[in-house]
């Protein structure tokens, strides 16, 4: 676990290669946000990126691939998932809420979690 470079070469953020922590996204320099990261979830590769300045900047953002957006927060862990990448699915499920970049179907997270907790340790984000 965390055996990756956690400096950023860019403002694209970083494509996991090996299964992190949530100190490990704390520590990845250099950091974008002050209060939380940003990380982008390829479901049709199976891929997470975290750390990016713009979610569809990163480079698991492919044309006809399956990518979500959000942020984990450093305060207590928790996932807000908000991005403009989650905009055109949640128009397709008609389930925006308030929100329309804030994913809340349900079924949908779940999806996200099972790709993002494959690579990142879903006990160490509740601190």
């Amino acid at each position: 676990m965390n055996n990756q470079s956690n400096i950023m070469s860019d403002n694209r953020g970083i494509i996991l290669s090996d299964n992190v922590n949530f100190d490990f996204l704390k520590s990845i320099t250099p950091r974008q946000m002050p209060d939380f990261i940003k990380f982008d979830v390829n479901i049709t590769q199976n891929k997470v990126a975290v750390g990016m300045a713009v979610h569809k900047c990163c480079d698991i953002v492919r044309q006809g691939d399956t990518v979500y957006g959000g942020n984990i927060f450093f305060e207590d862990g928790h996932i807000v998932y908000e991005s403009t990448l989650n905009i055109a699915k949640n128009i397709e499920l008609e389930s925006s809420g308030q929100n329309i970049r804030e994913i809340v179907d349900e079924d949908l997270i779940e999806q996200i979690n099972l790709v993002l907790f494959s690579w990142i340790d879903e006990d160490s984000l509740h601190v």
